[in-house]
């Protein structure tokens, strides 16, 4: 009996340490930081054979980096970021170079009429 109890606790642990560790790769995932055993190892505590033995947790592993892409690059992540902020950067200065022009426009329709109607006063 002591021993079935045994197993049982130990398939418990395992069974939680495999949640641990499934979560910490979402987890990754959602701060879109590269996943690698070496860094899951150092966040959860557990060894790196027990992500490379356990069938589960590898499985998950593989599927989070196939998830992220083959050539996963941080770099571009920053990239990117910087690029989405220089678009709205240049989609507020054409909003304002829009009405600016506007206003140009609209003036110089002005200009011209009174441009007109001086030569017109001029022929009379």
């Amino acid at each position: 009996m002591k021993y079935d109890k045994m197993v049982a606790i130990s398939q418990e642990k395992s069974k939680r340490k495999i949640e641990v560790a499934i979560k910490q790769i979402n987890e990754m995932l959602d701060r879109k930081e590269r996943i690698t055993v070496t860094a899951l190892a150092k966040y959860t505590g557990f060894s790196k054979t027990f992500f490379n033995r356990n069938p589960e947790v590898r499985a998950a592993v593989e599927e989070a980096k196939l998830q992220q892409g083959e050539c996963y690059n941080p770099k571009k992540v920053i990239f990117d970021r910087a690029a989405r902020e220089t678009i709205i950067q240049l989609k507020i200065k054409i909003k304002a170079l829009e009405t600016r022009n506007k206003a140009l426009v609209e003036k110089n329709m002005i200009l011209e009429r009174q441009i007109q109607e001086l030569k017109d006063k001029g022929q009379a």
